[in-house]
């Protein structure tokens, strides 16, 4: 935790790989509000996003998947479609 607020604001990140989000390619839309930071993450951790300042997020390990952006599905619906049928639900109940 800093003492004052290293991110804030819209941003947009790509996906560099096919995952629960939908497949390699596709961009949606996030938000950052944080007085904190993400340590180093170690290399056997995937990135499957990158941020639009190229920083590469998405953290995949096993079947988790974390990242620090607040994703934004009004921006790409198609998104949280993707993300209902991983989990196994119907997306259009």
């Amino acid at each position: 935790m800093g003492q004052r607020l290293l991110r804030l604001g819209y941003c947009r990140a790509e996906l560099r790989e096919d995952c629960l989000l939908g497949p390699a390619g596709t961009v949606f839309s996030g938000h950052e509000f944080h007085y904190s930071d993400i340590d180093p993450m170690p290399e056997q951790v995937r990135r499957v996003y990158s941020l639009d300042d190229g920083r590469a997020e998405g953290y995949l390990l096993g079947n988790t998947l974390a990242g620090y952006v607040h994703l934004h599905w009004g921006g790409s619906p198609e998104t949280a479609g993707c993300f209902v049928r991983a989990m196994g639900a119907d997306a259009s109940a």
